[in-house]
């Protein structure tokens, strides 16, 4: 026989004993849960509590905000945040040359380069500082993040971005960033420690080869290119070399003073014959070349596309009120135009066929720009100015 209540305290024992491991359970849950959310701090989210950065060796200090991640994991940089510890470049805002705070678009510029990006694009644009000639775009791997008003690039992509060696060390949790300055100075101390004269070229324009495997030397008064591994590329034997990074080529200058273009690996795409040789447009790829003191235009491949018949191209402005040009866009039926001078005078040429859209009979063709930053193109003719498109239209109808 039972005692009244016996059952009772049997059962209410049970139960204690399950509500103790429920509680257990529950505990360790939670305790797991903890030790996640503190790998996930660790390893993961925006990385700024982890990971380092080395610029040229020197470990910057990263700050709130500073990296994020994307769902796969990928760390993007702040480009406001590292563009003051690469080659001394400035963050500003908005679009290069135009007056506008947008958070979609920023820039980064140094005395020697301007490097524009715009947010979900995978697209940037480079430019001289100050230059007419149009943008240089190159494509990048991933596309520009904003978040929260700021602009992160992929930390891989800020190779081509601002020409540095991207080196990430998954195992350390690190990445170590090298500028072609710390490289330039690096392989001229291993190098030639022992011949002042030799060095590894400082210009801006040569340095950024370093970034594609390519270093710029100068040895005994010539300049030649070799590979990070000191394997000949260029022969040093001429007397100047300038990379341009948009086709990877060089312009060359040899012994006897003449200019043309040799790509990487040494072969000629210009011949050498021309006096002086700079390029004035990028899409597409043209350069402007000086012969017995006249000026032309040839493409990529050597093309005359515009006779070296003429004093100079371009027109440089003689007042505040009148901003240089030298290739107008979509000028006359759609196609661009370049501005050439003969004797004083001004006038344009089709810059994709060659052919003449009008005469140098004008006194000048320049530019104004708007408080709207619209930009209106205008030709002074017998002291008189006109819209440049209403000088064409006019010319064009009396062909």
């Amino acid at each position: 026989m039972e005692l009244l209540g016996q059952d009772d305290e049997r059962r209410s024992s049970g139960g204690s004993k399950k509500r103790i491991v429920i509680y257990g359970l529950i505990a360790a849950i939670i305790s797991l849960v903890f030790l996640v959310l503190i790998i996930v701090a660790i390893l993961g989210g925006s990385g700024d509590r982890s990971y380092a950065i080395y610029i040229d060796d020197n470990k910057i200090k990263i700050t709130e905000g500073f990296l994020i991640t994307d769902e796969e994991g990928n760390i993007y940089i702040s480009i406001e945040g590292i563009s003051s510890s690469i080659e001394g470049f400035k963050y500003y805002s908005g679009e290069y040359n135009k007056v506008t705070e947008d958070k979609d678009y920023c820039y980064i510029e140094n005395e020697y380069e301007v490097v524009g990006f715009e947010t979900d694009s995978n697209i940037i644009y480079k430019t001289v500082p100050n230059s007419v000639v149009e943008y240089q775009y190159y494509e990048i791997s991933k596309n520009i993040i904003n978040s929260e008003g700021k602009l992160y690039i992929f930390i891989d992509d800020l190779k081509v971005a601002c020409n540095v060696a991207v080196n990430q060390i998954h195992v350390n949790n690190e990445t170590r960033i090298y500028t072609s300055t710390f490289f330039a100075e690096k392989y001229t101390e291993e190098l030639f420690s022992e011949a002042e004269e030799n060095m590894v070229s400082p210009e801006y324009a040569n340095r950024k080869a370093i970034a594609y495997d390519m270093i710029v030397v100068s040895m005994n008064g010539r300049y030649g290119v070799i590979d990070p591994n000191l394997g000949n590329i260029i022969g040093t034997k001429y007397k100047k070399l300038l990379f341009n990074e948009f086709d990877q080529t060089f312009i060359a200058t040899s012994t006897g003073n003449k200019v043309g273009v040799i790509d990487k690996d040494g072969e000629g795409v210009i011949e050498l014959k021309y006096d002086g040789l700079r390029v004035i447009s990028y899409q597409p790829l043209l350069y402007e070349v000086k012969y017995n003191s006249k000026f032309g235009v040839i493409d990529e491949y050597g093309n005359i596309i515009v006779g070296t018949e003429y004093d100079s191209l371009g027109y440089k402005g003689n007042n505040a009120n009148e901003e240089a040009v030298l290739i107008i866009p979509k000028a006359s039926k759609n196609q661009d135009g370049i501005v050439v001078c003969k004797g004083g005078k001004y006038g344009m040429i089709n810059i994709k066929n060659g052919e003449t859209i009008f005469d140098c009979d004008v006194e000048a063709i320049y530019s104004k720009t708007d408080e709207n930053n619209d930009k209106t193109y205008y030709i002074t003719i017998r002291k008189t100015e006109v819209t440049l498109q209403a000088y064409i239209e006019y010319v064009e109808g009396n062909l």
